[in-house]
């Protein structure tokens, strides 16, 4: 009698453990860190948590610094792997940075879709100065609550790094004017962009990403926006942009675009995408669906589909991307899901590997 109760024991429990087991399986086999786990990446915890919508470098990639928002600040040594600290902030709900390679621009508003309050830091140390009297432009001498983005160009060297505000245009209210910025001292400067031929996008329209190409910033109303110097040589050469939200484009001039590849050309799953970020030869984008690659042809800037990592695949299966950069040879990432915050943090890819920051 005392074998078969533990032979009945034993079998109680097998089946126990198999039930379990699959009711562990159904319901993490959506979730992107069980799927990681399953395929043996293991994941950090994430540090960087919420809606990131910039990561901006103060400094040069050799000894700079990082500064990230997601709502909050937080920052780190460029060269550094994670190791993010929080950083005084100089009011709440930060939602875009932006640098002119010293001075670090933050914008505080309620809603990305709303005008917010600018500050600045000069050389980012010390106290924080709310932008409030401005001088250079005639047509506007005060920045009241009514910036509706700041951006830079992305650069990775602080020589050619610049800021840009995007307000409403002071001439017409239906349209929306860029000004570049800096800081000296006290001092807030602005200049108008004027010219269109270095708008991609019409020129009046909400502007909210630079680039640039040769020695000249381009301007486009989305961030799915970048240049790119494939053959390493320390000037961009090709410019591409997303348009129709699920096509990159590429020109040589500004002016002239070429159509060069589709989200679903990489990921049948994908309708839309949101970022582009050209490293070396290769042009990566954040798309609804995960993250995708295309292979630069330096030659005319065309693109042909590749393939990204069977790991990154893994870690990003089915999430949201939105924004992607690159600062001192390591890759960033932001995943925001519009039904769900559960996700929503800062990715870095470390020895060719993506984890949480």
């Amino acid at each position: 009698m005392i074998i078969n109760i533990k032979n009945n024991i034993k079998s109680y429990f097998a089946i126990g453990l198999m039930i379990t087991a699959f009711f562990a399986f159904i319901s993490c086999d959506s979730d992107p860190i069980f799927s990681a786990i399953e395929d043996e990446v293991a994941l950090d915890d994430p540090n960087i948590e919420g809606n990131v919508y910039s990561l901006v470098l103060v400094g040069d990639e050799s000894n700079g610094t990082l500064f990230v928002q997601n709502g909050n600040l937080y920052s780190k040594n460029v060269i550094e792997e994670r190791g993010w600290v929080e950083y005084s902030a100089p009011a709440s709900n930060i939602t875009y940075l932006a640098s002119d390679g010293e001075n670090l621009y933050a914008l505080s508003k309620e809603d990305s879709h709303d005008y917010g309050t600018l500050y600045y830091q000069e050389n980012a140390t010390g106290n924080w100065t709310k932008v409030t009297t401005v001088s250079g432009d005639g047509d506007v001498t005060t920045l009241d609550d009514d910036v509706y983005n700041v951006f830079d160009n992305k650069e990775t060297g602080s020589t050619n790094r610049n800021a840009y505000i995007t307000i409403e245009d002071p001439d017409d209210i239906y349209d929306y004017a860029v000004y570049k910025i800096s800081v000296s001292g006290s001092t807030v400067t602005i200049t108008r962009q004027t010219d269109d031929t270095y708008f991609v996008a019409t020129y009046g329209d909400r502007i909210v990403s630079a680039a640039r190409l040769g020695t000249d910033d381009y301007f486009y109303d989305s961030i799915g926006f970048c240049a790119a110097d494939p053959d390493n040589d320390g000037t961009n050469t090709i410019l591409y942009k997303v348009k129709d939200d699920d096509t990159i484009y590429y020109s040589t001039d500004g002016s002239n675009w070429e159509s060069g590849i589709e989200a679903t050309d990489v990921d049948a799953d994908a309708d839309e995408i949101n970022s582009i970020l050209a490293y070396g030869t290769d042009l990566y984008f954040a798309t609804d669906y995960g993250l995708g690659v295309a292979t630069i042809d330096y030659s005319d800037g065309s693109l042909s589909s590749s393939t990204i990592s069977s790991q990154a695949s893994t870690v990003f299966d089915s999430e949201g991307l939105y924004g992607l950069w690159e600062y001192a040879d390591t890759l960033y990432a932001s995943t925001i899901n519009d039904d769900s915050t559960e996700n929503n943090y800062l990715w870095g890819c470390y020895d060719d590997e993506w984890n949480a920051e």
